[in-house]
């Protein structure tokens, strides 16, 4: 038995068939699921001046600093699961559990 072989230019216009079908429905597919473009206020959207505040900054240099050693450690407890927590905070950090 002879096999009758297909024309190549009928197997290229299938193929491009078949990707254009698929092209197709993934741009369908794409348009039905894709989200709206967000409108943005004016006033989000305006470019930023790269002037600084100079009021600011003297503001800034004339505020009150306060050293490490003048911040007073802080005691705090809790209950968890029926026990007692006591978390100290400071410069280095502690949790004590007490049952």
């Amino acid at each position: 038995m002879k096999k009758t072989k297909i024309p190549s230019l009928v197997s290229v216009l299938i193929i491009t068939l078949i990707t254009t079908v698929f092209w197709v429905s993934l741009n369908i597919y794409r348009a039905i699921t894709v989200k709206p473009a967000l409108i943005v206020e004016e006033n989000i959207s305006r470019p930023l001046v790269p002037v600084l505040d100079q009021k600011a900054i003297q503001q800034l240099k004339q505020s009150v600093y306060v050293a490490k050693e003048q911040i007073p450690e802080n005691v705090i407890t809790s209950q968890r699961n029926n026990k007692t927590v006591i978390t100290q905070t400071s410069s280095s950090s502690a949790e004590i559990i007490v049952q």
